[in-house]
């Protein structure tokens, strides 16, 4: 037997909200979370809207992540997840993959630095590409 939420979840998945189809693409998220993204959001010609829409998917990040389950489909990432407020702020500031992983002794790859970034925006532009 199937609960509401879940098949809300479900349905929420596999068709879109009603929204006005953004387009936003994972690599679009990933430079607008480098240092001046701002200037970087008005290179890529969006609208502030679109903007908007990817300031709050990234201000809810934890729970998206949550939502999305993440944690449970690449199960290896568990401690990348746990500190994803820290890679974030760091991805942020402007330092590489390998720069992070080699400030966080807990994290073991530069690579898996960047492969949960990369889940991670994946995750806001769905979520900012469904309005």
């Amino acid at each position: 037997m199937l609960s509401v939420a879940k098949l809300v979840r479900r349905l929420g998945v596999a068709a879109p909200r009603g929204g006005r189809g953004v387009g936003l693409s994972t690599d679009e998220v990933l430079r607008y979370m480098r240092p001046h993204g701002a200037a970087i959001a008005l290179e890529m010609d969006r609208d502030p809207r679109d903007l908007e829409l990817l300031d709050r998917a990234l201000a809810s990040l934890p729970l998206l992540v949550a939502e999305e389950r993440l944690r449970s489909r690449h199960p290896g990432f568990a401690r990348y997840f746990d500190s994803l407020p820290r890679l974030v702020h760091c991805y942020g500031r402007g330092l590489s993959c390998d720069e992070i992983a080699s400030e966080m002794l807990f994290i073991a790859t530069g690579f898996g630095v960047e492969t949960v970034l990369r889940l991670m925006a994946d995750v806001v532009a769905k979520r900012v590409n469904r309005g």
